[in-house]
């Protein structure tokens, strides 16, 4: 029964202390809420597949990775896909995940950004939109946007609903981000190539993907002056924390781990924008130390080092207004 002991602690700490964690596995199985203390007692066994059912839904992958084999670690997939409701099932588990997060103290993004981090996005619409004409064409080879500019593309139906969740729990919750003099090129990279390939109707359009770009940086150097989060979309400063770290090294890859005191979860993109998380605890233990190990090489420009701060931001306007003065040959 140890594993079923091990399955019940890591789910009492996965859902609010305000659930009823009998009544919600008595609906979850389908089975009576006596069945369920019994489980929960450890008098009654898990099956395999309620087992397994449990680790899916809510998020314990490390339990039926772990338990197999030290080596072995499983992964759940959160994908992008052609599928019209794929967009928004996206952000429910990016907020879905924060929320878990929060329900204990110290709850912590940690973000090693080899690119603009995915939430940045959600702040600026014409760039969003830009990101989703770049990933349905170039990524995912959706046949609905073939014929697409970008002035043709408009945002999901969910996002006025969805994305302000979102952005606030973002806001809300104490980061830490590690960046590099490149985390912005790959973006530029690809307008640049759009604005080539003709996949704009005009360049006002680029010239206002750029000017967000542009409110982007600005907005970071205004958080990395303070150490507080900043709520662009209202001119308020939040009591949330953020640290900015500047690498003088190749980051490599997008990597999130979240924490708080009690839980982890690791998050490794792959196919550009998409990610694989996991909750395992010797997984997260190793990113923990290639995170701090990749901070103690670089430059906390937080509150202190002005300088370095302001070399990183005027780097990232200039590579901008760089991209900004080719459009006038």
């Amino acid at each position: 029964m140890e594993f079923q002991r091990q399955l019940i602690e890591k789910l009492r700490n996965s859902i609010s202390p305000k659930i009823n964690l009998a009544e919600e596995l008595a609906d979850f199985l389908d089975i009576s809420a006596d069945s369920a203390y019994r489980r929960l007692r450890c008098e009654t066994a898990f099956t395999i597949d309620e087992a397994i059912a449990i680790s899916d839904h809510y998020n314990l992958p490390d339990l039926m990775g772990g338990s197999l084999n030290a080596k072995t670690v499983s992964f759940r997939m959160n994908l992008l896909s052609n599928d019209e409701n794929s967009f928004s099932d996206y952000l429910r588990v990016l907020f879905t995940d924060i929320q878990w997060i929060r329900q204990k103290d110290n709850a912590i993004i940690n973000y090693a950004a080899e690119d603009i981090p995915i939430f940045y996005h959600f702040f600026f619409p014409s760039l969003a939109r830009f990101k989703m004409m770049y990933w349905n064409k170039s990524i995912l080879g959706n046949e609905l946007f073939l014929n697409l500019t970008f002035e043709d593309i408009k945002l999901p139906s969910t996002w006025q609903e969805e994305i302000p969740h979102l952005q606030k729990i973002y806001l809300e919750t104490n980061a830490n981000e590690i960046w590099h003099l490149d985390s912005i090129k790959s973006t530029l990279k690809q307008i640049e190539f759009y604005y080539k390939a003709q996949y704009f109707q005009n360049k006002e359009s680029v010239i206002d993907i750029l000017d967000q770009l542009d409110n982007l940086v600005d907005w970071v150097k205004k958080m990395a002056d303070t150490g507080k989060r900043f709520n662009v979309k209202t001119n308020q400063q939040l009591e949330s924390e953020i640290n900015y770290y500047i690498s003088d090294v190749m980051i490599g890859t997008n990597s999130v781990l979240i924490n708080n005191t009690e839980n982890s979860a690791a998050y490794i993109s792959y196919n550009t924008f998409n990610f694989i998380q996991t909750q395992n605890h010797d997984f997260n233990e190793s990113t923990q130390k290639w995170m701090n190990q990749l901070k103690a090489q670089s430059t906390l420009i937080s509150k202190v080092s002005e300088a370095k701060r302001n070399v990183f931001v005027n780097s990232l306007r200039s590579q901008i207004n760089k991209l900004r003065m080719s459009l006038n040959p």
